[in-house]
């Protein structure tokens, strides 16, 4: 399996102080964000198949038909099961408990399928509207079997490149070169061959880097963007890179700077802080005539469901969800995936996994070709948890962008656009340049550059400096912009103030204790 790195940087026709629209969205948009991620009220069991019309764009649809090999109605009715299921397992698995083994689409895509370990157990899926199928091990029984594989460390020496738990036949399931080298890795774990399936795997995963003349670094895909940035694969960013840059391939703009990713260790992600006065929309392009779908939020769609991938090389394309929490060597590097039958190739890495408007991951590394594709991402909910990030939705009030103006009529400016911790904001002609476009976010934050306005030392005497610094949530850096035109500090509960009534180009400003004179005024422009 490849993990896929072309990165002609994060594609796409994007405006500056626009939209960063994800995986390059063809056209530019207002510069807003929204804010938390939250769940999609899925739609009820009894939708109409109009109603699922409704859900997925036209163009959406005919990848799914092509793809998969569908009818226009057959689409639309697995769209609806699919739905049902995503709001079926939720319930089923909190009523049933240790007897619940799965759940899952069929193979022909007309029923939902739920593994339970008793006939009591059977009549409640029954009655939920599911088909029953008694198993033998319930899915924490297999969930603790898979764990005792992986804790052996059998895999990565006996040539197994991908193990995980297959509801549909209530067992481990091992993807490996050969019968004989799972064999030997299942005895290494102390596991019965009986209880195991072996999928046979020639391909190797391999990874490599594909460069473009005069392009600033290697390049991937973006996959979605969160609250004060966006996300990518780890695979992506060179080792020990922390605070690396990432550029545009349309005109080597800086759009972000790395402030974390790990690959490796179950995971392959990297979460890169917006630069620039770039902003990400709840928006993946289906690469035709600049549409996108607008995601809406992040349920998890269950095995046999459909899944669409965005990358900046293979563009849109559809499959099936064949996996869930299959572990998988990539080149090497243990990641925990959900492996699907969808077609990619190089540079799609970092791109994103969408169900119907539901963000499911970030594409790691994808083989084959035609019909025999085989792609993996990481998926979204395990990043958005480990780093506390917020996945950016549509239909939910983002941060706006404005300028802040006040004193003398002039903007709250950033010296020399130098967006630096310890850097200490003053007063400026307006221009509208990205030193003076600040982000109002839902946490209170004031953000320009990726930066955080901040009160210095966290102190709260009179005359203390308000600079810049990295965010991180703190009361200093927290601002309220109310009524009176205050512009006060949550940790000091005093105002900004233009130092010494300054009147020129260069004043610098503070906190002090609020007075209401017109120096402590403000306003968005």
């Amino acid at each position: 399996m490849m993990k896929y790195r072309k990165f002609g940087a994060l594609i796409g026709s994007w405006a500056l102080l626009g939209t960063l629209a994800l995986v390059g969205t063809a056209t530019a948009t207002t510069a807003t964000s929204s804010t938390p991620a939250v769940d999609t009220v899925v739609s009820q069991a009894k939708e109409s198949a109009a109603e699922a019309a409704k859900s997925v764009s036209e163009t959406k649809l005919q990848a799914i038909m092509r793809d998969l090999k569908l009818t226009k109605k057959q689409a639309l009715a697995r769209i609806k099961l699919e739905k049902k299921a995503v709001k079926q397992e939720k319930k089923l698995k909190k009523k049933l408990g240790n007897k619940f083994a799965g759940l899952w689409i069929s193979k022909n895509g007309k029923k939902i399928v739920v593994g339970v370990t008793t006939k009591k157990a059977a009549k409640v899926a029954k009655k939920a509207g599911a088909k029953p199928k008694i198993v033998r091990k319930s899915l924490k029984s297999l969930a603790k079997q898979e764990k005792k594989f992986t804790r052996a460390n059998a895999a990565k020496a006996s040539g197994v490149s991908s193990w995980w738990i297959d509801p549909t036949t209530n067992k481990l399931v091992l993807q490996a070169t050969s019968k004989k080298a799972a064999n030997r890795a299942l005895k290494t774990a102390g596991i019965a061959t009986k209880d195991a399936t072996v999928e046979i795997n020639s391909s190797s995963y391999t990874a490599y880097r594909d460069y473009w003349g005069g392009d600033p670094l290697m390049g991937c895909t973006i996959a979605f963007a969160v609250e004060g940035g966006l996300l990518t694969a780890g695979h992506c960013i060179p080792a020990g890179s922390s605070n690396h840059g990432l550029d545009t391939k349309m005109n080597n703009t800086r759009i972000g700077t790395v402030q974390a990713y790990q690959y490796g260790g179950g995971i392959d992600a990297a979460y890169a802080r917006n630069e620039g006065g770039w902003v990400g929309k709840g928006r993946v392009t289906h690469w035709n005539g600049g549409g996108g779908v607008d995601i809406k939020g992040s349920n998890e769609a269950p095995v046999g469901s459909h899944v669409c991938k965005s990358g900046m090389t293979t563009k849109w394309t559809c499959g099936y969800v064949t996996a869930r929490n299959a572990n998988t060597y990539v080149s090497g590097q243990l990641v925990v995936t959900v492996n699907t039958n969808v077609c990619s190739a190089p540079g799609d890495s970092g791109g994103a996994l969408v169900w119907n408007d539901q963000a499911q991951g970030i594409l790691s590394g994808g083989s084959g070709s035609g019909s025999n594709c085989s792609t993996v991402f990481q998926p979204i909910n395990t990043i958005l948890q480990k780093w506390n990030l917020r996945l950016t939705t549509t239909g939910n009030a983002g941060p706006s962008i404005a300028s802040i103006q006040g004193w003398q009529n002039k903007c709250i400016d950033v010296p020399n656009s130098q967006f630096v911790n310890g850097a200490a904001v003053q007063i400026w002609d307006c221009n509208g340049t990205n030193a003076q476009r600040f982000e109002f976010h839902s946490d209170g934050t004031l953000r320009v550059g990726g930066k955080c306005l901040d009160l210095a030392d966290w102190s709260t005497a009179n005359g203390s400096r308000v600079q810049l610094w990295d965010c991180f949530g703190g009361a200093n850096q927290q601002w309220t912009l109310n009524s009176s035109l205050d512009l006060v500090n949550k940790h000091a509960n005093k105002c900004v103030d233009v130092k010494d009534w300054g009147r020129n180009n260069g004043a610098k400003l503070q906190i002090w204790e609020c007075s209401g004179t017109a120096n402590q005024k403000w306003w968005r422009k």
